[in-house]
């Protein structure tokens, strides 16, 4: 897995944040608005963090979806050879198909896993980087 960021930018006046990635599942965009609330603190990093961070969120839930129609597909295939009078479940056919779908829903689940993880964090800087910025700011003053 390679994600490349590939670009980004900010326009203070709409107060917009965009950025692009490049990975093995082809280019997604993210972007993110700044609202009227946090115009005091406003950054453009913060932003085009936020809007990389969607533009992330976009490929992990595109890969779950990819991974979720692979699983389908062999079980569809495992369907399929159940059904014939000469199916065997201890072949060494059907046992390595059974595994690969094991591997490939623990595959998915583990990047549904990262993905509702990076979507908690996602939420939690937004909703908090007030806070952080007050604390910031207090530090500093403390160290003048």
């Amino acid at each position: 897995m390679t994600i490349k960021l590939i670009d980004s930018w900010y326009d203070e006046e709409s107060g917009t944040s965009y950025a692009k990635i490049r990975t093995d599942y082809g280019e997604f965009e993210g972007w993110s608005d700044l609202h009227e609330e946090d115009a005091d603190v406003a950054s453009r990093y913060a932003g085009c963090q936020y809007a990389e961070t969607r533009a992330v969120l976009k490929y992990m839930k595109k890969r779950i979806k990819i991974l979720a129609y692979q699983i389908q597909a062999l079980k569809n295939c495992q369907k399929q050879l159940e059904g014939r009078a000469s199916y065997n479940p201890s072949s060494v056919e059907s046992r390595a198909l059974r595994k690969q779908i094991f591997i490939l829903e623990a595959e998915r689940k583990d990047w549904q896993s990262r993905y509702n993880s990076l979507s908690e964090k996602l939420l939690f800087s937004m909703n908090n980087r007030n806070q952080i910025v007050e604390k910031m700011i207090a530090d500093k003053k403390k160290g003048d």
